[in-house]
């Protein structure tokens, strides 16, 4: 005869909302935090493409200055 295993773990609303929240609030954090990075990088990269876009004039007239010539 087969012994009834006990439910160690009644069902319950509780007990579902507790593994929801294992499984799916760690790719919910993991996805903020990506999407703080993609703006930080992006903040960079629009960043470096302003001091790209800025520094030739800045170079010309430095070059300008010192070498009337040019």
């Amino acid at each position: 005869m087969v012994e009834p295993v006990a439910d160690l773990h009644p069902k319950t609303i509780e007990n579902a909302l507790r593994q929801f929240v294992e499984l799916y609030g760690s790719a919910l954090v993991l996805n903020t935090y990506l999407k703080i990075a993609l703006l930080l990088v992006s903040t960079i990269a629009v960043g470096l493409l302003a001091l790209n876009v800025r520094n030739p004039g800045q170079v010309r007239q430095r070059q300008a200055a010192r070498d009337p010539d040019r």
